[in-house]
C-alpha cells in the first residue's frame, strides 16, 4: 500500500468519526469562517450542513451567550482566543437553535494545525448540558399531564407537584417563579396567533434549557409560565436564576417570512417559607410579577427583597 493510499485512508477514517460522534463538532478557518459541520451539531443545533458550511460562525447562526447574556461571538470568543494562543477551552454555554429558543451546551475548543504544524483553525465540540430531570421529562410524554401547545407540563400537574412539595415535611426549599410574556396580545395583533404560538414554545423551551434537574416549568395560563425552582439557597440565588432566564429568553426569536420576532419577560420570584400553602405561594409570586411589570417589564423582583429591575 502506498503512502499516498495510506493517507487516503487515514483522511476517510477521520471523516467517518468525525461524522459518527454524538456530540456535535465544527471547526472554522482562522477567520471563523466554518469548514465542517457533523451530524451531531446539525442533530443539536437544528442547522443542517448546507446552512452553515462557508459563513462565518458569527454570522447571525449559533449566537452564543453565556450566563450573563454577554454574546460571545463579539467578544470573548473561545474559538478566536484558542487559534490565537493554543490554549485549549472548555465553557457553559447557550447556543440559539434554529428554531429561535435557546440551548444549554457545554462546548470544548482545540486550536487544528496542518501536518506542517501551520495553525489553520479550530474545532468546537459541544453536548447538550443537564437540563429538567429525565424522569420529569418522560412523565410529561403523558398526554394528561402535559400542554399541547408547548409540551411542557400542564396547570393540573403544577398544582398537583407544587402541593407535594409543599407538604413533604422533610422536602427541600422550594422557590416559585411566575413568568409572563411582555405585550403578547400585540405579538398575536401583529403577526397572528400561530406566531404567536410559535413565540410561547420557543419562550418555554427556551426557560426548560435554562432549568436544572428537579426544577419543574409548566403553562400556568394563557402566556404565564410558572417555574418551580428545588432548592434555591436564598431569595437572592433565586433572582439570580430568574434573571438567567430573563435574559435567554430576550436572546432568542422567532423567524417569520419576513423577519424575525422576540419578546421579553417579566418574574416575580417567591420561596416558600415554613408551612406555605400554595395559595401563598403562588400569590406571593404573583404580587411580585405584577410590580414587575408595573416597573416596566422586562426585569425580575424577587418578593420582600424590593424592586430589583433588571432591564
Amino acid at each position: 500500500m502506498t503512502s499516498e493510499t495510506d493517507a487516503g485512508a487515514a483522511e476517510g477514517i477521520r471523516e467517518a468519526l468525525f461524522d459518527a460522534a454524538q456530540e456535535g463538532l465544527y471547526v472554522v478557518d482562522p477567520s471563523r469562517h466554518i469548514v465542517a459541520w457533523n451530524a451531531g451539531a446539525e442533530r443539536i443545533t437544528g442547522y443542517a450542513a448546507a446552512d452553515v458550511i462557508g459563513r462565518p460562525c458569527g454570522a447571525d447562526i449559533l449566537n452564543h451567550v453565556d450566563s450573563h447574556g454577554t454574546a460571545l461571538c463579539r467578544e470573548n470568543c473561545p474559538l478566536m482566543a484558542t487559534i490565537e494562543d493554543g490554549e485549549p477551552r472548555g465553557a457553559m454555554v447557550w447556543l440559539r437553535h434554529k428554531g429561535g429558543h435557546r440551548v444549554p451546551v457545554r462546548v470544548r475548543v482545540a486550536r487544528v494545525r496542518d501536518a506542517k504544524g501551520v495553525v489553520i483553525g479550530a474545532v468546537e465540540a459541544f453536548e447538550p448540558a443537564a437540563g429538567p430531570d429525565p424522569d420529569e421529562m418522560e412523565v410529561l410524554r403523558d398526554a394528561a399531564r402535559s400542554d399541547p401547545l408547548t409540551g411542557i407540563a400542564n396547570r393540573g400537574h403544577f398544582d398537583r407537584v407544587l402541593a407535594e412539595r409543599l407538604a413533604d415535611p422533610i422536602g427541600d426549599q422550594v422557590g416559585l417563579l411566575m413568568t409572563d410574556i411582555d405585550h403578547f396580545k400585540r405579538v398575536n395583533d401583529q403577526y397572528g396567533h400561530p406566531i404567536g404560538d410559535a413565540v410561547l414554545r420557543t419562550v418555554a423551551q427556551t426557560i426548560s434549557g435554562a432549568l436544572r434537574p428537579g426544577d419543574l416549568v409548566a403553562r400556568y395560563g394563557g402566556e404565564e409560565i410558572a417555574v418551580i425552582i428545588a432548592r434555591p439557597s436564598s431569595a437572592a440565588s433565586l433572582g439570580r436564576i430568574a434573571d438567567r432566564i430573563r435574559l435567554l429568553v430576550s436572546q432568542s426569536l422567532v423567524a417569520t417570512s419576513k423577519q424575525s420576532v422576540s419578546v421579553t419577560i417579566s418574574i416575580g420570584c417567591a420561596v416558600a417559607d415554613s408551612g406555605s400553602s400554595p395559595e401563598e405561594l403562588i400569590r406571593r409570586a404573583d404580587e411580585a410579577l405584577y410590580r414587575a411589570k408595573d416597573a416596566g417589564r422586562d426585569r425580575v423582583v424577587v418578593h420582600g427583597v424590593g424592586d430589583e429591575a433588571a432591564a
